[in-house]
């Protein structure tokens, strides 16, 4: 479970993630390149999961909103997660997006395996 939370949503889908099996390693990793707001364990895979959240799909939907330049920055970010962390990470990685739609008390849910 996540102690200290920077938004709501990364708390709904570390929540959901965790009822689906998954084992959280670390939440909101930061360098000087980025953020990657969970990494968590799918078996023997380790996940790096971009948490996306819009009040309202006037613009677009959350999904929708992690580009080209913001999936390379997850990337760099998560090799340096590996160059840092060796505690066996040499098995398969993927990149995840969790979108959550709408605000805390209606909003709907969207997990996204293998995203970019």
């Amino acid at each position: 479970m996540i102690n200290s939370v920077r938004h709501w949503a990364e708390k709904v889908a570390c929540e959901a993630l965790q009822l689906k099996g998954l084992q959280l390693i670390d939440h909101n990793f930061s360098t000087t390149l980025g953020e990657i707001d969970l990494i968590m364990r799918d078996g023997s895979t380790l996940v790096f999961i971009e948490v996306r959240q819009r009040r309202s799909a006037a613009y677009g939907l959350a999904e929708e909103t992690i580009g080209h330049k913001k999936q390379e920055k997850i990337r760099r970010v998560a090799n340096q997660f590996l160059q840092r962390d060796s505690k066996g990470y040499d098995q398969q990685c993927r990149f995840d997006v969790f979108a959550v739609n709408g605000d805390q008390t209606e909003k709907t849910i969207r997990w996204i395996k293998s995203a970019f």
